[in-house]
């Protein structure tokens, strides 16, 4: 496992750990304000990003020592005026969607926003592990258990929501003072022009456009549910929020995949594709029980709200967990050592298809059930596709292989 896990590790025990303490504090409604908050959050951190987590770590690497320091401050002032930008219509989305706690909502928002602004691509770039975790990973995480706890003697999620802002500022913070000190910007360095930013843009738009696809089928639902069916956004938060921390759980897995496959010979990187699309199935089956087993668990022992949370929706989130560990380990462990950029950044744009097109009227007439079979419903559209064009591409390999 690559030195990044610890960073996976850290925020995943820290995200878990809160939703107990915040649930019992500001209750389960409260509590949703902040998920529903954090979900506007996530969709926009990609587009404060600038499309740095695709492209920002090869640009760090590839480029000479001497230069970082004023492409990082030059980045950096992109995104904040970006973020900047994006204030007013966070603020208007997250007053829509949980006006009786708006101000839980819009700080969680932005606090997730902020970490597009953060530093985490610079120090993935640099290969520098210690440094994401210390300058990055630690502050977040020191701000989110921070609000929780101050929440057990301010019961009020605002606190909450201040904390993760704290932690966002903290992280941002810490981390450009210590990239700067490493890399002082000089006058005679030579500065990032737009025609860097329009090759960066173009080498890695379907990078960019997959991440975004994808993040409107994972984070729009709760949206919905928030607005059109506000009686079951507190249990079917509960629920997508496991699966989101679930997720990023097993995401030093999913790197490790990434990382094994590619090899300078085609034959060996082909073979090794077969290896990790097997392993993506089992790993598929695999997540399904465990992410059912992680939220009878959690709602056994750590919340109140159990009758709330109905086995169908456990399920049917489960579902959508697994088919989504299978895509992921298909799209970053077959599709992107192939090469096969285009494909995978389709396969996303079918999942946000059928999640825009269906979900209004999922939401009105099945509620969170019928949501989150909505949900597993994109998933399972987005395996077939890859399935077809994986099994495509091996067909045409062999055939060249043997002309």
């Amino acid at each position: 496992m690559s030195g990044f896990a610890a960073s996976s590790i850290l925020m995943g025990i820290c995200s878990f750990a809160a939703i107990p303490i915040v649930i019992s504090t500001v209750g389960l409604a409260g509590w949703s304000a902040i998920a529903v908050g954090q979900n506007v959050g996530m969709i926009l951190t990609l587009i404060v990003m600038f499309g740095l987590s695709q492209a920002g770590p090869e640009m760090v690497s590839n480029g000479p020592d001497y230069v970082r320091g004023s492409t990082y401050v030059v980045l950096l002032k992109i995104r904040i005026a970006i973020f900047v930008a994006l204030v007013p219509a966070t603020l208007f989305v997250t007053w829509v969607l949980a006006t009786p706690n708006f101000a839980a909502a819009a700080l969680a928002a932005l606090s997730q926003m902020m970490v597009g602004v953060g530093a985490s691509w610079f120090f993935v770039g640099e290969r520098n592990p210690s440094g994401l975790l210390y300058f990055d990973t630690a502050p977040r995480a020191v701000g989110l258990m921070l609000g929780s706890f101050s929440s057990m003697v301010f019961p009020n999620a605002v606190v909450v929501g201040a904390g993760m802002v704290f932690g966002a500022v903290l992280a941002t913070g810490l981390s450009s003072i210590v990239i700067i000190r490493r890399y002082p910007v000089l006058s005679k360095d030579r500065k990032v022009t737009r025609r860097d930013l329009a090759m960066m843009w173009s080498h890695h738009r379907f990078g960019f456009h997959t991440s975004l696809l994808s993040s409107i089928s994972l984070y729009l639902p709760l949206l919905a549910i928030q607005w059109f069916a506000p009686s079951a956004a507190p249990s079917f938060a509960l629920v997508d929020r496991l699966r989101q921390q679930f997720l990023v759980a097993i995401k030093p897995v999913i790197q490790f995949l990434q990382g094994w496959v590619p090899r300078h010979d085609a034959g060996e990187t082909r073979e090794r594709s077969l290896v990790a699309f097997k392993f993506g199935m089992v790993f598929s089956a695999l997540s399904f029980v465990a992410y059912v087993g992680v939220v009878l668990l959690f709602i056994r022992f750590f919340s109140d709200e159990e009758s709330a949370v109905g086995v169908w929706l456990v399920v049917l989130m489960a579902a959508s967990v697994a088919l989504n560990v299978a895509n992921v380990s298909v799209s970053l462990g077959c599709f992107a050592p192939l090469r096969l950029n285009r494909e995978i950044a389709v396969s996303a744009g079918i999942g946000a298809l059928v999640t825009i097109v269906a979900l209004v009227p999922a939401a009105i007439f099945s509620g969170a059930l019928g949501v989150a079979a909505l949900g597993a419903l994109s998933q399972l559209l987005t395996f077939c596709y890859l399935l077809v064009v994986f099994r495509i591409d091996s067909i045409v390999y062999q055939q060249k292989a043997h002309s």
